[in-house]
């Protein structure tokens, strides 16, 4: 049956209660799906990743210890600037970039 799922509950329960934060979470989570979100929110402009100022390359590695899989679709300008901070922070490790595009139109 589902006996697993009420012991999960439980466990959960007990942790919710000793982290009274979750609840003005909750609060403020169910403020932003009524649309009572502050005046200053709405003013916000979007946020646009800068443009990166040199090519994006990566060295090719016969074997890699990490690959990293982009999921994107559409925002090329976000993909281009997670692939300049991966660029920018590079360090000693051995890694690949697989991005993975679903139809993209731009």
């Amino acid at each position: 049956g589902y006996g697993h799922l009420e012991r999960i509950l439980s466990v959960y329960r007990t942790w919710r209660s000793t982290h009274p934060e979750v609840a003005s979470i909750d609060d403020q989570i169910q403020a932003l799906i009524s649309g009572a979100v502050s005046e200053a929110s709405q003013r916000a402009a979007p946020v646009e990743p800068p443009v990166p100022t040199r090519p994006i390359e990566f060295p090719v590695h016969e074997q890699v210890e990490i690959s990293i899989i982009i999921s994107v679709f559409n925002q090329f300008r976000f993909t281009q600037a997670c692939l300049a901070s991966l660029q920018e922070h590079q360090g000693a490790e051995r890694f690949e970039v697989i991005v993975v595009d679903d139809c993209s139109t731009d």
